[in-house]
């Protein structure tokens, strides 16, 4: 392989590889930079607290999340806000769901707080050791509008075979948490990558699929799984 050819390589690798680490967030949130303020132990508990940088007051976000890894089940999480006045909030306590086939957990909340802030800190109390800080985001207003009008369908003669179908029942979906916004079109398929990482088998591939409504209902406060 030539020297060009290596380089190519390695800087695809590269951007890949970045993708695959923020792509969790970058799909439902603005991304903010972060970093880590303090990490002390305190007796049998290792606290770590994170600083956002700073956000316009007009975001008005519905609420904030933090990517961890190297991270554990057994986490409290808590975030704090300030404003635009420069008034900085008491703890509040946040919550957290673990991303599957890994060692990843998203932090979040979703608070009135939220929506008047400008920075936000974060603290992740774990008795295992410190988490590693991947990135965080807000979650901003979803201010999309979509026609209205029925979505015209069309049937076409094709080569392909159909896919098995896992219904939701099967993969143990939950239901809507409010009524659908039809998309005027028909000719699009959307795909979503996994949660956490990549399925190897059918069982893996059905936690993926409830770790993503998780992510989009609970975390990004979402009607459903996909885009609602």
């Amino acid at each position: 392989m030539s020297h060009s050819n290596k380089t190519l390589l390695i800087t695809l690798t590269v951007l890949l590889a970045g993708g695959l680490l923020h792509g969790q967030l970058e799909d439902i949130s603005n991304i903010i930079p972060s970093h880590v303020i303090q990490a002390e132990k305190l007796e049998d508990r290792f606290v770590l607290t994170g600083r956002s940088e700073t956000y316009s007051s007009e975001d008005r976000p519905e609420g904030v999340a933090v990517l961890l890894d190297k991270s554990t089940r057994e986490m409290e999480a808590l975030f704090r806000f300030l404003d635009v006045e420069g008034n900085l909030t008491g703890w509040v306590q946040g919550k957290l769901i673990h991303l599957p086939d890994s060692e990843r957990s998203i932090i979040y909340i979703r608070d009135e707080l939220c929506k008047t802030s400008v920075m936000f800190e974060y603290k992740v109390i774990s008795q295992v050791g410190f988490p590693e800080i991947i990135t965080a985001g807000i979650f901003l207003p979803d201010l999309e509008e979509y026609p209205e009008g029925e979505v015209t369908r069309k049937q076409a003669d094709t080569d392909l075979s159909k896919p098995v179908i896992i219904s939701r029942t099967e993969w143990g979906a939950r239901p809507p948490t409010h009524d659908y916004s039809p998309h005027p079109y028909y000719i699009k398929l959307t795909l979503h990558h996994a949660a956490g990482f990549s399925a190897d088998n059918i069982d893996e591939g059905k936690e993926q699929l409830r770790a993503i409504q998780d992510l989009h209902q609970f975390v990004r406060g979402w009607s459903d799984i996909g885009y609602h």
